[in-house]
């Protein structure tokens, strides 16, 4: 997966972790073989569930801005814009677009992710605008920015989830010089830049009980973990429910 469809699927995971907007469904979209802006609009509509109505959000492909052309290699800033849909003829969730949109502004204004990109809203354009394009529905266009760096390095070691049968889960990872951070609420740890405890997870330090202990999960808790070397970019994330 290449850093701007990685940025996509981790800014996607973000915001499926914000319980506020529990009733919202999110996707990301690739604009690949759609004919129409009603395609466009009804990938949206694909996500939903029953009982979430109304209201939904595609999570478009960033995009390239060149900051300084007159150097040798161009620099960027990425730019990456999250579309809410709003049909108020069946929305039951009690949330307008605008409360969709902004709120996806104030959960990922200045998270950081890869440890290397920290995204913020647009200063140089509208961070937040309605999207006339779409008739029959309400569009909120959201739009945050922030730096993509020429080089790359690798990816760290994603860890493993190991439950001992005995209420008991470990976090390993193949890297020694790794660091896990870890949530049980379902939404994507963000390991700190340069920041410790990490802000978006807990640091992981040893093993995590289900029952009793320093560190308690429930049971049917989504565990997520990222292992991040700080000399790499951080693991894909590793997924697991709390039986």
């Amino acid at each position: 997966m290449n850093p701007l469809q990685q940025l996509q699927a981790d800014v996607t995971a973000l915001l499926l972790g914000n319980p506020a907007m529990a009733a919202v469904p999110y996707t990301s979209f690739r604009k690949e073989a759609i004919q129409s802006m009603a395609d466009e609009a009804a990938a949206a509509w694909k996500v939903r569930s029953p009982g979430q109505l109304g209201v939904a959000c595609l999570v478009l492909m960033p995009s390239l801005r060149v900051i300084t052309p007159n150097v040798p290699g161009p620099q960027y800033n990425i730019s990456i814009t999250i579309r809410t849909f709003h049909d108020p003829k069946v929305n039951t969730t009690g949330l307008s677009c605008e409360d969709v949109a902004m709120a996806n502004i104030a959960w990922l204004d200045g998270e950081i992710f890869e440890g290397l990109t920290q995204l913020n809203g647009d200063p140089q354009g509208d961070a937040l605008k309605a999207n006339y394009g779409y008739p029959g529905f309400l569009v909120y266009d959201s739009t945050l920015v922030g730096p993509l760096p020429q080089q790359m390095p690798g990816r760290t070691f994603p860890p493993d989830i190991l439950e001992d049968g005995g209420g008991h889960i470990t976090l390993p990872c193949a890297d020694p010089s790794a660091v896990v951070y870890y949530t049980l609420d379902g939404s994507l740890p963000i390991p700190p830049y340069g920041v410790t405890p990490a802000p978006g997870g807990t640091g992981y330090t040893g093993p995590i009980h289900v029952y009793g202990g320093a560190f308690t999960a429930a049971a049917g808790l989504t565990l997520r973990a990222v292992a991040w070397n700080p000399a790499l970019m951080p693991s894909h994330a590793a997924q697991g429910t709390i039986s």
